[in-house]
C-alpha cells in the first residue's frame, strides 16, 4: 500500500504519547491507581439494575505540577448516560471509605461524546493540594449502557434463570463505573458482588474466591429486602488497563481442566465444555507453549467463562477469564485455536498494552503472530499455514468495505470518534503481516525472533503501556546489524504503520498446501460428477475442519456455470450432513452457500433459520442475515422469518445491526 496523502494527514489529530481524545478524564492531573467497587446486581426481568459504589484512589498525575489551581481543583471522570451517579463525596486520607468519613463534594455530569459524559467533580482547597485522595461515588446503572449486557432466561442455555455480563473493550467500562477510561495506563482492583440466590458472579481477576466440590465460588449469604443474596469477593492484584474490569452473573458452574484451569459455564452445557477444553490439557499445552516462547505466564490462573448462546463475540482477553462464545464447543476441538489467540493476549495486550487506541495492532496483531507460533508449536507447521491463510482472505473481503484511513495500522482518532467504530481486520492480519516482515527484515529464525526480539520486549514492558515506538525502539535494539539500513527501512516502517491498502509482505504459507490440495481436488471431483464424487464419505472425514472450511470457501466462489447450484448442495448436504453439523464455522458457509443458491427446505433455507436461532456471534448472524436480504424476494422473505424467530435470541446491539443490514427486507 502507499502512504497516506501528506497535506491531508496534516489535519489529522496527531498520535503521540498521552494524547487520548476518547477520554474525558483528567488523567495528567489526576490519575487512577486502584479501584473499589461494591455492586448490588440484579439481573432479574423487571430489575435490570446495578447498584454500586466506586471508590477511586487517585495520586498526582504526571501534569499536576504544571496544573493551575483551578486545574488541581477538578477531577473528571468517564461516565454514560445510562450511568445515574447519586453522590460523590471524598474519604478522608487513609480511610476505608465507610460512608461516616466521607464527605460530600460538589460533582456535575457534563456531556462529552455520544459515546460518554463527563463526571466532573470538585475538590475542597486541601484535598487539591494533597499527593493523593480517594473518591467514592454512589451511583446506579440501568438498562441501555454500552458495557452490560442483559439476558433473559430465553437467552441462555439452561432458558430458567437470567444472565449478565459487561465488556470493557474499547470505551465500554465509563458506563459500569465512573472511571479514568483509557488504555494509556494502569491500575487494581478489588470487588464485592452481590446477587440474589442462587446466581453466581465472577469477576476477571487473580484474586478469587476457593471452588468448592459442586464447581461453585464461595460466597457469603446476606438479606436484601427479606430475599435471599449472595456476596462474592475478588481481587485483582496485578495492575491492568481498566478496559480489562469485567464481571459475569449468571447460573454458573465449574470443571477443573488443567493445572492451573477451570471452565465456568451454565450447568446444561458444562459436560461438554469440560471435554471441549480439557481433552488433553489443550488448553494447559498452548500456555505452556507460550511460555516457553514468550516468557513466564504472569496472570496465575487461566480460566475460561462459555458465554450464553447470545454472547455476540468470538472471546474476550479478560485476564485470567477468559469470556468464550459457545460455538467453539464443536465436539472435536477444531476451533479451540481461538483460545490460543486469547490466551496469547496474555502476553501481548494484557501485559503489555497499546496505550492508544490507534495503535491497536500492538495488541492484536502481536497476539495473531504469537498465536500462530503456539499453534505451530502444537499443531504443526502445515495446521498454522492453512489457518494464516485463511486469515489473509478474511483482511482482503474486509479491505473492500473499510474505508482508507482505517486500513492503515496508526489510526488517527478525531475527538467525538469513537474507538469502536474502527474496529476491523486491519490490526489483526495487517498487524500480523508487519511482525512478519520484522522477523523477515532482520532475516533470523522464527526462534530468534521469539528470544531475541519478542521476550526482550515483552520483558522490558511488563506491565506497561506502549506506543509503537516503545516496540520499534526494542526492534532495532534486538538486531544492531539493522542499524546501517535504518535510513532504508525507516520510510518502509513509516509505509507500514500509515499507508493504506494489503500488506507489501506476506509470510510464505506453501506448507498449507499439504492440506488445502485434498480438499480442492476434491471439490473438483463434485463439479466435475456428484455421483462419483466421494461415494463412502472418506475423503471428506480425511480433511482437517480447516481443509473442509476451505473446500466450502472455494465452493461459495464458485456459479451455475462452474457445476454448483442447488442440486449440488443437495448431493453434498446427503453425503456430509452439513446443514446439520455441530461446527458453526461449516454453518456459516452452509448458510452463505444455501442463500447464494436458493436451496429451498429441510437442509436449505430451513436449516439457515436454524442457524441463526441457534447463535448470537455477530460473525454468523451479519453476513448470514446480509446474504438471505441479498437474495432476491424469496431470500427477504426468508430474512424476515429469521428474524422474527431468531432476534429474541440476540444482544441489542445485534439486533439494531441486522435491522441495518435487512433494511425493510
Amino acid at each position: 500500500g502507499g502512504g497516506g496523502d501528506a497535506a491531508a494527514d496534516a489535519a489529522l489529530p496527531p498520535i503521540v504519547r498521552g494524547s487520548d481524545p476518547a477520554t474525558a478524564s483528567n488523567w495528567h492531573v489526576w490519575r487512577a491507581t486502584h479501584y473499589e467497587w461494591d455492586a448490588r446486581i440484579d439481573p432479574r426481568d423487571g430489575a435490570r439494575k446495578l447498584s454500586a459504589t466506586a471508590q477511586v484512589s487517585l495520586v498526582r498525575g504526571d501534569g499536576f505540577d504544571g496544573a493551575s489551581a483551578a486545574e488541581r481543583a477538578v477531577v473528571v471522570l468517564d461516565a454514560h448516560e445510562a450511568v445515574a451517579v447519586e453522590s460523590v463525596a471524598l474519604a478522608p486520607a487513609g480511610a476505608d471509605g465507610s460512608d461516616a468519613a466521607a464527605a460530600a463534594v460538589a460533582f456535575e455530569v457534563a456531556p462529552f461524546t455520544a459515546f460518554g459524559t463527563a463526571l466532573r467533580v470538585t475538590l475542597p482547597e486541601g484535598a487539591a493540594a494533597a499527593d493523593s485522595i480517594k473518591l467514592v461515588v454512589v451511583y446506579a446503572v440501568g438498562a441501555g449502557g454500552p458495557a452490560v449486557t442483559w439476558l433473559g432466561a430465553a437467552q441462555t442455555a439452561g432458558k430458567t434463570l437470567p444472565y449478565c455480563y459487561s465488556i470493557g473493550q474499547a470505551v465500554c467500562n465509563r458506563g459500569l463505573l465512573p472511571c479514568q477510561d483509557t488504555p494509556a495506563f494502569r491500575v487494581t482492583f478489588a470487588a464485592r458482588l452481590c446477587v440474589p440466590a442462587p446466581l453466581v458472579a465472577l469477576l476477571a481477576c487473580d484474586g478469587f474466591p476457593a471452588v468448592g466440590d459442586d464447581g461453585r465460588p464461595e460466597a457469603r449469604a446476606v438479606e436484601v429486602g427479606g430475599e435471599p443474596w449472595l456476596e462474592y469477593s475478588f481481587v485483582m492484584s496485578h495492575s491492568v488497563p481498566v478496559y480489562l474490569l469485567a464481571m459475569a452473573v449468571g447460573d454458573l458452574a465449574s470443571a477443573r481442566i488443567g493445572p492451573r484451569s477451570r471452565v465456568w459455564t451454565e450447568p446444561a452445557g458444562l459436560a461438554a465444555a469440560a471435554a471441549e477444553f480439557g481433552e488433553g490439557e489443550i488448553v494447559e499445552k498452548y500456555l505452556a507453549a507460550g511460555e516457553r516462547l514468550f516468557g513466564e505466564y504472569s496472570w496465575s490462573r487461566y480460566d475460561l467463562l462459555v458465554m450464553p448462546p447470545a454472547f455476540a463475540y468470538g472471546g474476550m482477553e479478560n485476564p485470567c477469564l477468559t469470556f468464550v462464545t459457545p460455538a467453539l464447543v464443536a465436539g472435536d476441538q477444531s476451533l479451540c485455536d481461538v483460545v490460543a489467540h486469547e490466551i496469547t493476549h496474555s502476553w501481548f495486550g494484557n501485559l503489555v498494552t497499546n496505550a492508544s487506541w490507534s495503535e491497536f495492532f500492538l495488541n492484536e496483531g502481536f497476539t495473531m503472530y504469537g498465536q500462530r507460533r503456539i499453534l505451530t508449536e502444537v499443531h504443526g507447521e502445515a495446521f498454522t499455514a492453512l489457518e494464516t491463510t485463511t486469515g489473509r482472505a478474511l483482511l482482503a473481503a474486509a479491505m473492500e468495505e473499510t474505508e482508507p484511513l482505517l486500513q492503515r495500522l496508526r489510526v488517527p482518532m478525531a475527538p467525538g470518534l469513537d474507538p469502536d467504530d474502527t474496529y476491523n481486520e486491519v490490526p489483526y492480519e495487517k498487524g500480523f503481516a508487519f511482525v512478519s516482515w520484522l522477523r523477515d527484515t532482520a532475516g533470523c529464525t522464527a526462534e530468534e525472533f521469539d528470544a531475541k526480539f519478542l521476550r526482550a520486549y515483552v520483558a522490558a514492558h511488563a506491565f506497561s503501556c506502549v506506543m509503537s515506538e516503545d516496540m520499534l525502539a526494542a526492534w532495532w535494539a534486538a538486531f544492531p546489524h539493522l542499524e546501517a539500513r535504518r535510513a532504508e527501512l525507516q520510510p518502509q516502517i513509516d509505509v507500514w504503520l500509515n499507508g493504506g491498502g494489503m500488506p507489501s509482505f506476506w509470510p510464505d504459507c506453501s506448507a498449507g498446501a499439504a492440506l488445502t490440495a485434498p480438499a480442492e481436488a476434491l471439490l473438483g471431483r463434485w463439479l466435475a460428477d456428484a455421483s462419483t464424487a466421494d461415494a463412502d464419505g472418506a475423503a471428506w472425514a480425511a480433511l482437517i475442519t480447516y481443509a473442509k472450511l476451505h473446500l466450502l470457501d472455494k465452493l461459495l466462489e464458485k456459479g451455475e456455470a462452474d457445476g454448483a447450484g442447488a442440486a449440488l448442495l443437495s448431493a453434498l448436504d446427503a453425503a456430509y450432513g452439513l446443514s446439520t453439523s455441530r461446527n458453526a464455522e461449516i454453518r456459516l458457509r452452509w448458510s452463505l452457500a444455501v442463500a447464494k443458491h436458493a436451496l429451498e427446505g429441510a437442509s436449505g433455507y430451513d436449516s439457515v433459520v436454524a442457524f441463526v436461532r441457534s447463535t448470537g456471534k455477530q460473525k454468523y448472524v451479519v453476513p448470514v442475515m446480509r446474504a438471505l436480504a441479498g437474495g432476491g424476494e424469496r431470500g427477504k422473505a426468508v430474512a424476515r422469518t429469521a428474524f422474527g424467530e431468531a432476534s429474541d435470541g440476540w444482544q441489542d446491539n445485534i439486533k439494531a445491526r441486522v435491522r441495518g443490514v435487512i433494511g425493510d427486507a
